[in-house]
């Protein structure tokens, strides 16, 4: 199993109220049996060209708390496909329901409680800890 970094606990709050996700936006994901909603989405390019995913999990129950992850890097294929010579499959990952998946285990392993009453949770990864845990 490869090392995964504690998770930072961190509020996930703004102006007061709780993180939701639009149920159109939001994909369902069930993971041992309690059911979850997801959401991805990218940052602006930087100056090397490359996208931030932002990946937030929401337990699918009224006020269920929010983990959001941080840390995973893609590339623009569309950018780079000039350069055909230089191209890496591993510089332009996709987050797969499985990758969800585990990226919710570890969370909860680590102290995630995504319950009304739990804890909402920013947990720091990188692209190793998630695309070559062999998911």
């Amino acid at each position: 199993m490869p090392h995964v970094s504690a998770p930072v606990v961190e509020k996930l709050c703004s102006r007061g109220r709780a993180v939701t996700l639009s149920k159109k936006k939001s994909r369902p994901i069930t993971v041992d049996g309690e059911s979850y909603r997801f959401q991805i989405s990218t940052s602006k390019l930087d100056e090397n060209h490359n996208f931030f995913l932002n990946l937030t999990v929401l337990r699918d129950v009224a006020n269920g708390k929010a983990m959001q992850v941080k840390g995973l890097v893609t590339r623009n294929f569309w950018l780079d496909i000039s350069d055909s010579e230089n191209y890496e499959i591993d510089n332009y990952p996709v987050i797969r329901p499985s990758h969800v998946a585990t990226i919710v285990r570890k969370a909860i392993a680590g102290g995630w409680d995504s319950s009304p009453n739990g804890n909402a949770l920013v947990l720091a990864t990188t692209n190793d800890d998630v695309f070559k845990s062999g998911t």
